[in-house]
């Protein structure tokens, strides 16, 4: 094997250097493709897990500072006069001091803000000093309803391993709150209810017990809370005191869980079995931060997180491995919220973009051993090439040899191939000539098609006009059918009606008369036995004065009676002429009625001049189906004659055939002559191919 040169040494480290270029090149963009991935799954979970939950954490401070802030409101809160208790055993609303209508609106309203987890509500009055014994104005810690009471304590009070309810921290806390608003905001002064402020405290051992239900076996920390505190003022917007909710760092705990509570004691689990959820095998990726009150709640069972989130809120170290927002709390310092991400989605993605990484760097790594080895390899392969020459001279009196024979061959299949060529020509133009006739037949067929499609459509079209048109004609011809009867209806209603008009108006008129006359006569009658009473009376002298008197009346009533039968006479005569102005509109309205009649008939008419005009369209539309029709017979008949041209382009092309197959038959000897020849020029040609081909590697 001959030595490397110079030459082959730099050509073998310039393959090297590109090679490694090249895996550089691969690497840097594996990791742009792992940054991309991990940057995706990031944005995903920031949008999707954390901002759930971050709403959630953020709507339960709201809530629980709105609530707060809703009692400090109250007219019944602002007018707390008196201070604090002297001690737990003065009860305000005994004493007066806080109606039993105020006393049930704040339990109603604690009633709520437990239901979200709170442990308590406190209203402290400004001035408040637990060093000498005192408790706040009032205190609700147990969820009641309208009708019940607070009952005494449960038998877990009387357990002696019980822990005591401590509100030292508590109480202690409050003087300080009391004095921060008391200095920062002694008067209500706020525009707008948000304005309002409000304080967290740190988080404390506060007096509920709910978790922390053993002094032996329990975690005093189970107690810790926090207090969220706003203030009340009077009705001179003075300043009086707070109004604070307390709750413990466990409820926020269990939010952050995804959990009704947190599991603690064994009646908890008891309590979570009878409901039916379990605890998350994965520890919680969030937690709860204040830097500046020392807080971080998270999941109990993963303690190193809440440490590492310290550790990073309180040094300001970044870690890409963590995200952070501030919450939207009411308070005098940020909160925070920390999750941690989970990556392990993002694993498989990335060992595949690993995997076709090796892939790559190993067929770049293949690549340059075999263009090592080919570098190598080049010296031996000249030496090959030369001795290919040489072969390929030795063989070049016998191609010549070949080639004349081949020439010989050829020659005398000129003759018969210009022969044949010729035949082939006049086949050529026979066969144009049948493809444009096969063409034209093509397209006068599609021509007809079209025109028959159309013809069809315009026929479907017709048809179902005319039956538009004859459902149109059915349709007037039942209108003019009824306008007729209600015509003949309407005049045999308006005689018959005016008819019976004339007899009621005869008849009733005959019959008033008749009792018009009754009454007159009655009258006369009545009037002559009046003045026959009273000549009677007169010469009954004094006797008859009574009687007199009662004449008198009966000439009265009488004259009374004709009077009424004289507007009788008028009502009888008004009446008549209401009868007859009636008969006369009645004769009106038959006539509006006959009118409204004729106007119908016009109707009916107008939609005969619209149906004489579709059928004029029908007409129209049929003319256009009998042109098309016409049309289509031309193309059959173009059709048919480009037929009979086709045939006879067909049997020219028959005769062209035949000659070539008489030609065709008297080559085969020359061809097989000229087969033997070409096949001793096909071996020399193959080995002259292997040649040239060692040469055009060699040369590369």
């Amino acid at each position: 094997m001959p030595p490397v040169k110079v030459k082959d040494f730099v050509a073998y480290v310039g393959a090297l250097l590109a090679v490694l270029a090249m895996m550089a090149g691969l690497y840097l963009h594996y990791g742009t493709k792992k940054a991309e991935i991990i940057r995706a799954a990031k944005a995903e979970q920031i949008s999707g897990e954390f901002a759930s939950k971050k709403s959630a954490v953020s709507s339960f401070f709201n809530s629980v500072y709105s609530t707060t802030r809703t009692i400090s409101l109250l007219p019944i809160v602002r007018a707390i006069e008196g201070g604090n208790r002297k001690s737990e055993a003065e009860d305000v609303v005994a004493l007066g001091r806080f109606s039993e209508e105020s006393h049930r609106t704040v339990q109603q309203l604690y009633n709520i803000i437990a239901a979200m987890g709170a442990s308590e509500i406190y209203a402290v009055v400004n001035g408040f000093s637990p060093d000498k014994g005192e408790v706040p104005f009032f205190m609700y810690d147990s969820l009641l309803l309208d009708g019940q009471d607070g009952g005494g304590e449960g038998d877990e009070a009387k357990n002696p391993d019980f822990p005591e309810e401590k509100e030292d921290d508590e109480y202690a806390y409050y003087v300080t709150q009391l004095g921060s608003f008391r200095s920062e905001h002694p008067t209500f002064n706020f525009k707008r209810l948000d304005d309002i402020p409000a304080q967290l405290s740190n988080a404390m051992r506060t007096c509920d017990n709910t978790q922390y239900v053993s002094k032996t076996s329990g975690n005093p920390k189970d107690s810790f809370g926090l207090l969220y505190s706003v203030p009340f003022y009077g009705d001179k917007n003075e300043f009086k005191g707070l109004i604070s909710t307390i709750f413990r760092l466990n409820v926020l705990e269990a939010m952050l869980i995804g959990a009704p509570f947190v599991i603690v004691t064994p009646k908890d689990a008891e309590n979570a079995k009878s409901l039916g959820f379990t605890l998350s095998a994965n520890a919680s990726p969030f937690v709860i931060a204040n830097k500046a009150k020392d807080v971080f709640i998270g999941d109990r069972r993963d303690p190193a997180l809440i440490s590492k989130v310290r550790d990073i809120a309180v040094g300001a170290k970044s870690d890409d491995a963590f995200h952070s927002e501030k919450l939207s709390i009411k308070d005098t310092s940020d909160w925070e919220l920390y999750y941690r991400f989970n990556l392990a989605g993002t694993e498989t993605a990335i060992a595949e973009e690993r995997q076709l990484l090796l892939v790559e760097l190993f067929i770049l790594m293949v690549f340059w051993a075999a263009l090592t080895y080919a570098i190598r390899r080049s010296n031996i392969t000249k030496a090959s090439a030369r001795q290919s020459v040489v072969s390929l001279a030795e063989n070049n009196d016998f191609i010549k040899n070949t080639m004349e024979t081949l020439m010989t061959a050829s020659g005398a299949l000129t003759h018969s191939s210009e022969t044949q060529a010729k035949a082939l020509g006049d086949l050529s133009v026979a066969l144009e000539e049948l493809s444009s006739q096969t063409a034209a037949n093509a397209a006068n067929a599609h021509t007809a098609q079209a025109t028959s499609a159309e013809a069809v459509a315009k026929t479907r079209e017709g048809s179902i006009r005319i039956a538009a048109m004859l459902d149109r004609m059915k349709t007037m011809a039942s209108a003019v059918t009824q306008a007729t009867r209600d015509a003949d209806d309407g005049r045999t209603a308006l005689r018959h009606s005016n008819s019976e008009m004339r007899d009621i108006t005869k008849k009733s008129m005959d019959d008033i008369g008749k009792v018009v006359k009754i009454i007159e006569n009655i009258a006369k009658q009545i009037n002559l036995l009046a003045i026959n009473a009273s000549t009677e009376a007169a010469r009954a002298g004094t006797h008859g004065k009574g009687f007199g008197v009662i004449a008198t009346e009966i000439r009265s009533l009488s004259n009374e009676t004709s009077s009424s039968v004289e507007s009788v006479k008028r009502f009888i005569n008004s009446a008549a002429e209401n009868i007859a102005s009636s008969a006369s509109r009645a004769e009106a309205s038959g006539n509006q009625t006959m009118e409204k009649i004729i106007v119908e008939v016009a109707k009916v008419d107008e939609s005969a001049r619209a149906g004489e005009n579709e059928a004029k369209i029908v007409a129209e539309f049929l003319g256009e189906i009998v042109k098309a029709i016409i049309e289509a017979g031309e193309m059959v008949k173009n059709i048919a004659h480009a037929s009979a041209e086709q045939n006879i382009g067909i049997g020219q092309a028959k005769e062209s055939s035949l000659k070539i197959d008489g030609m065709t038959s008297s080559n085969l000897e020359d061809a097989e002559a000229l087969s033997k020849t070409a096949s001793d020029l096909d071996n020399q040609m193959r080995e002259i191919s292997a040649i040239i081909e060692r040469l055009e590697r060699l040369s590369k």
